[in-house]
């Protein structure tokens, strides 16, 4: 048997069975989501106002998502199309758009290289991550990035280890 929890604990469903409690109606199960009726101060009132009309239209609100989703789906899909890419190159006449001329003439085999760095370290505690292990990695790693340079001449520039 469930009760409220108002001081003169009327319940408010009643056994049918052995326990088992008969199914709630709808304003039922509204009145025990709001507090039962309980709401001394006015603000409170009006909340469990709100919330019954939220609860009496729930089926109209579910839809009204669904259909607003429906509805600005294209708007959203046209956003993505015509998103442009921010500028990667700095304003002309900058301290960086300087610099970045200066790299260009000091190291032009660099522009626009693309640096790509593994991390090797112990999963538990450990003095160095210098083993015969970890060494067994990196020619491994090194042997892959090497076949790859083969297969694609010119991609592969510098490898450190």
């Amino acid at each position: 048997m469930a009760c409220n929890d108002s001081s003169d604990d009327e319940c408010w469903a009643s056994k049918v069975g052995a326990g088992e409690e008969r199914k709630r109606s709808s304003y039922e199960e509204l009145e025990m989501l709001t507090g039962n009726g309980h709401a001394t101060a006015e603000a409170s009132k009006m909340g469990q106002q709100m919330a019954k009309k939220i609860w009496e239209n729930r089926h109209y609100l579910v839809i009204g998502w669904i259909l607003l989703a429906l509805i600005m789906a294209p708007f959203a899909y046209e956003l993505v199309i015509n998103a442009l890419p921010l500028p990667k190159n700095p304003p002309p006449g900058t301290p960086s758009a300087l610099a970045e001329d200066l790299f260009e003439v000091k190291f032009p085999y660099l522009v626009g290289m693309k640096m790509e760095m593994v991390l090797i370290k112990c999963r538990a505690a450990c003095d160095t991550a210098v083993t015969s292990v970890s060494q067994s990695h990196v020619e491994t790693l090194k042997d892959m990035v090497l076949r790859f340079g083969f297969k694609y001449p010119g991609t592969i520039i510098d490898i450190r280890s």
